[in-house]
């Protein structure tokens, strides 16, 4: 191995770029998505990627190959129709490389076959391992959608309700595979399905591992994406739960804000600010984002895991009572003293609308007041039911208004026409 080099595969067209590369020398396509990163002989470069298949082409007996959906370092993944169960599959094919080191094949059948016993519908499902003339593969369910990554980066910042509701159903995954004793350890929006529907999966617990009664990993091994990675991950300790926890605030800050945590050039600077940089908090990029939720966050992203949420329990609890608050727009200041202002305006143009309607629109209407007949207005008057006190000041605002309900009416037959909602 002394010829060994570090490179980084292009996603786009698996072309291999020197470690440092931000984008592909070939494509240009952007390689920020450090997964990839692989260390390899430069006498043995030919296996790696060549392995394609066509729109129509069987894979083995049983699966017909539709179309490539994704690839990286493990392999490609096919959109496939398998044959046998008469549905539709994301078949995973791994490289001949992995598929000819004993070791990790043994480890990988063992993770796999631990992922399996995750049964959720926030989690994707592994429906077959097998191979295939010598190569390897995985079936699982296909979900059709985007990934989390792509969503972030085509719609920008959720707004606070959305982020909260996938946070909600990626804890949910989390905490069916907890139950399992399985960490996911490479949570990141690439491996998050969203469905047409707005449903989460979790998905590749490839490297996901059984904390149950096995060994920790050796000194210096490094396991996952280097910019989703726990501290306790970047400094090679032994990791829990609590790893993944770190990994969704991570994600669910990428989602409010649309930027990530920690920008960095090289996975070293990566795993650096993760175990020394105190990450920003949600707020400080995104105004709107609620203190409540702000706290959530941060609360997640603690460098010490001692001080984070010690469940996805604890993280579902606080999720729950933010969900329950009532959920606004924040205002802006000069906004908020201009609002009572825009209130009477609106009720005065309300009230003369309605003086115009019937002394213009008789027929239409059929109120036109008798001989002594007069026609009367009242305006509704405003009552807070929100629960929110802070915006007890729209009452306020308006203290000339009687309290009764908007009608129109002639005061002899008391013909009337309610005009609140």
């Amino acid at each position: 191995m002394g010829n060994e080099k570090s490179t980084v595969i292009c996603p786009k067209c698996s072309t291999f770029n020197p470690e440092a590369s931000d984008f592909c020398n070939k494509c240009g396509g952007s390689l920020e998505e450090r997964q990839d990163t692989l260390s390899y002989d430069s006498a043995d470069l030919p296996i790696d990627l060549k392995i394609h298949f066509s729109p129509g082409e069987l894979f083995g007996k049983r699966y017909r190959i539709i179309e490539e959906i994704g690839r990286g370092g493990m392999g490609r993944v096919y959109k496939a129709e398998d044959l046998e169960l008469n549905i539709t599959v994301a078949l995973k094919i791994i490289n001949p490389r992995h598929s000819e080191d004993a070791r990790f094949i043994d480890r990988f059948k063992k993770e796999i076959l631990s992922a399996r016993s995750i049964s959720h519908e926030n989690v994707i499902r592994i429906f077959d391992i097998g191979e295939e003339d010598k190569i390897k593969y995985i079936s699982m369910e296909f979900i059709k959608g985007q990934n989390l990554n792509d969503l972030i980066k085509t719609s920008g910042p959720f707004t606070p309700k959305r982020a909260v509701e996938i946070t909600r159903q990626i804890c949910e995954a989390l905490k069916a595979a907890h139950q399992h004793d399985i960490v996911h350890r490479d949570l990141k929006p690439s491996n998050i399905m969203v469905d047409l529907k707005g449903q989460s999966h979790v998905m590749d617990f490839g490297i996901a591992k059984s904390t149950y009664g096995l060994e920790p990993e050796k000194p210096k091994t490094i396991i996952g994406t280097p910019k989703y990675l726990s501290p306790e991950q970047a400094k090679s300790e032994e990791i829990d739960h609590r790893a993944d926890i770190y990994s969704l605030g991570l994600i669910v800050f990428e989602m409010l804000t649309g930027n990530s945590v920690f920008e960095a050039e090289t996975e070293e600077e990566y795993l650096t600010k993760h175990i020394e940089e105190k990450p920003p908090h949600a707020s400080e990029l995104n105004p709107d984002v609620p203190p409540s939720l702000d706290k959530i966050v941060a609360k997640c992203l603690e460098k010490n895991r001692d001080d984070r949420y010690q469940s996805t329990d604890e993280i579902l609890k606080d999720l729950a009572s933010f969900e329950e608050l009532p959920i606004s727009i924040p205002q802006r200041p000069i906004l908020k003293k201009l609002l009572p202002y825009f209130v009477s305006a609106a009720v005065l143009f309300i009230a003369i609308l309605s003086i115009f309607i019937f002394r213009n629109g008789k027929k239409e209407l059929s109120l036109s007041p008798s001989e002594g007949m007069r026609i009367s207005i009242a305006v509704v008057y405003f009552e807070n039911n929100t629960g929110d006190a802070s915006l007890d000041y729209l009452r306020r605002s308006l203290p000339n208004l009687r309290p009764s309900a908007v009608k129109i009416y002639q005061t002899t037959n008391l013909r009337q026409i309610d005009c609140h909602s």
